[in-house]
C-alpha cells in the first residue's frame, strides 16, 4: 500500500493580503513544520507549490492515511486558533488516495489525491476527502444549482444540488425522503 495526501492552506491569499508576506511566510514555515512533525521517518513531505503540500505515505492503507491527514488538519487548525484579533486564522484542506485501490499509476494517484483536495475546498474547506476509483456507471459533474424537491407526500423543499449525472442527482437534505421522490 502507498497513499498520497495533497493539502492546500485555505484562503492563503487573504493571509498575505491582510497580514503581509512576512506573516504569510511564517504561516508556511509553521505549517510545513506541523506537517513534518505529524509523520513517521519513512514518510515524505514536500511543498508542492505555493501554499500546497504533498505527503507520501509508504506502507499506509487508506484508513491510516485518512487518520494522518486528519491529524495534520487538526494540528494546523489548533495552531492558528488565536484569541488575538490581528492573528491570521489558518485552516487546511486535503485529499487522500491510495495505490493500488484508487489509482493504477503514480500520475493517477497524484490526480486522485488532488481531486480530493478540490472536493474538500468545494464542500466548505477545512476538511479531508478520500477519493477512490469511480465505481459509478455515469460521470458526475459538480453542480451548485438550487432545485425544488417534491416528496411523494406532496411536501416541497428548496435544496442545493451538489452534483449530478445521467444516473441521478446528489442533494443534501435535513430530513429523509422517500426514494424515487420527484425533483422539479
Amino acid at each position: 500500500k502507498l497513499s498520497v495526501a495533497m493539502f492546500d492552506l485555505d484562503d492563503f491569499k487573504k493571509v498575505n493580503d491582510s497580514h503581509g508576506h512576512v506573516e504569510g511566510d511564517r504561516v508556511l514555515v509553521k505549517s510545513a513544520a506541523l506537517i513534518r512533525e505529524s509523520l513517521r521517518e519513512i514518510d515524505i513531505a514536500a511543498r508542492y507549490g505555493g501554499e500546497e503540500f504533498a505527503v507520501v505515505l509508504p506502507e499506509t492503507a487508506r484508513t491510516g492515511a485518512q487518520l494522518v491527514a486528519e491529524r495534520i488538519r487538526q494540528r494546523i487548525e489548533d495552531q492558528f486558533k488565536s484569541r488575538r484579533r490581528d492573528a491570521p486564522r489558518v485552516t487546511i484542506s486535503g485529499g487522500v488516495a491510495t495505490f493500488p485501490e484508487d489509482a493504477a499509476t503514480a500520475e493517477d494517484l497524484l490526480r486522485k489525491s488532488d481531486e480530493g483536495l478540490y472536493r474538500s475546498k468545494a464542500e466548505g474547506k477545512n476538511r479531508i476527502t478520500l477519493v477512490g476509483r469511480e465505481r459509478r456507471r455515469h460521470s458526475r459533474v459538480s453542480w451548485g444549482y438550487s432545485v425544488t424537491l417534491k416528496a411523494n407526500d406532496g411536501e416541497r423543499a428548496r435544496v442545493r444540488a451538489k452534483n449530478g449525472s445521467a444516473g441521478g442527482l446528489l442533494v443534501s437534505l435535513r430530513r429523509p425522503v422517500t426514494l424515487g421522490s420527484a425533483v422539479s
